[in-house]
């Protein structure tokens, strides 16, 4: 190929690296229909850890150190050989089960990234088949995007995320079924999200549960704006609420509306009860006894 440059030349050896440990002698995969915009792809995402993780000083320093790009690479590399023939599947696999064993990130052959893909720590992320993620998503570890069963899930539907553009999550989210979110969406930490978000939703949890009794295991797993100043909580247990309090910068609780949701949620209407940072506090209480304080940031 013509005009590489040096990061190309780099990028062009790790692939090299990945065809030597998996004995990929095909002339096709050196040819230059197929490695071209393997490797631009790729510099794509490179670019994207540069640019977005602080910690990824430059191009090189990331290429020499960072296992979660040698990761995705090797997912790349994986995901356009079966691109190029389905009957390189059982090699494709080879190739994700090893990149699993050197950086703890599992990535199904087939699942779809769009470009700019950024898997940041990176240890016990898992993307299954059926995913499909649009461009420039943004994933911490413990990131899970799976399915919604155990065993015996059907073959050949799809049962795993379709997720949009823009996608940013926290650690420990697990994303699960054949759910659709949307464009510019964030989840935060430990979230567990099985029903659809719309372009530009946050969903962020970050709840401490207070043991009452029989209720120990009522818990918040996301927490996403609706429309203007109403909340969507969703979570197990929920039921059992029967009063919903808002904390304000003077740490005063202010009592506010809420309805249970068919899913077993709550609805929460916070009408001019914003914070001057958004940064919104509620305790869900049952018979006077807080079970859950859960704080977000709209």
């Amino acid at each position: 190929m013509k005009e590489l440059n040096e990061t190309h030349l780099q990028i062009l050896q790790m692939i090299f690296e990945v065809y030597d440990k998996h004995h990929l002698r095909d002339s096709r995969f050196k040819a230059e229909f197929f490695l071209k915009p393997l490797i631009e792809l790729i510099e794509t995402d490179l670019n994207a850890y540069v640019s977005r993780d602080p910690a990824a000083k430059n191009h090189h320093y990331v290429l020499d150190s960072y296992l979660t790009f040698k990761a995705v690479l090797w997912y790349r590399v994986a995901h356009a050989l079966l691109n190029l023939d389905s009957s390189l599947m059982t090699i494709a696999r080879m190739i994700s089960e090893n990149a699993k064993s050197f950086s703890g990130i599992e990535i199904h052959p087939a699942a779809k990234f769009g470009i700019g893909l950024v898997i940041d720590h990176g240890t016990g992320v898992v993307i299954g088949e059926t995913t499909i993620v649009g461009q420039y998503a943004y994933l911490l570890n413990g990131v899970v995007l799976g399915a919604n069963g155990i065993a015996d899930n059907q073959a050949g539907q799809r049962r795993h995320p379709l997720i949009g553009d823009y996608f940013e999550c926290a650690a420990n989210v697990k994303i699960l079924g054949a759910v659709t979110i949307g464009n510019h969406v964030k989840v935060g930490a430990d979230c567990r999200i099985d029903y659809d978000l719309d372009d530009y939703s946050i969903s962020y949890c970050k709840a401490i549960v207070e043991t009452y009794r029989d209720y120990d295991s009522v818990k918040i797993d996301s927490i996403s704006p609706i429309e203007e100043e109403q909340v969507a909580i969703e979570g197990r247990n929920l039921k059992v609420i029967d009063e919903c309090v808002w904390v304000n910068d003077n740490q005063e609780e202010i009592s506010v509306p809420f309805e249970q949701t068919h899913l077993g949620g709550i609805t929460v209407l916070l009408k001019g009860l914003m914070t001057k940072f958004n940064w919104v506090s509620v305790i869900l209480k049952r018979k006077g006894r807080v079970i859950v304080r859960a704080s977000f940031l709209l």
